[in-house]
C-alpha cells in the first residue's frame, strides 16, 4: 500500500471533531471572556481537532477534554 494513502487514511480515522460551543464554554468556565469572544466569532460550528491542534493548544484546551460532537446521521 502506498505510504502517501496510508497515512491520509489514518489521518482521517484519527480525527476528531468538537463542537465551537464546547470550546467556548470551556474558554468562559476559565474566565477567558476574549478568547471565548475570539472563538465564537471565529470558529465553525464543529472543529476538526487534528487540523486544529496548535489553536486548540493556544487556547489551552486539550483535545480529550472536549467530549466528540456527534456524527453526521
Amino acid at each position: 500500500m502506498d505510504l502517501a494513502i496510508l497515512g491520509r487514511t489514518k489521518a482521517r480515522l484519527s480525527q476528531v471533531n468538537v463542537s465551537k460551543a464546547q470550546i467556548v464554554a470551556n474558554l468562559r468556565i476559565r474566565g477567558l471572556e476574549t478568547r471565548a469572544d475570539w472563538a465564537e466569532r471565529t470558529l465553525p460550528d464543529l472543529v476538526d481537532t487534528v487540523a486544529n491542534a496548535g489553536l486548540l493548544k493556544t487556547l489551552g484546551i486539550a483535545e480529550d477534554s472536549l467530549p466528540p460532537a456527534p456524527a453526521d446521521p
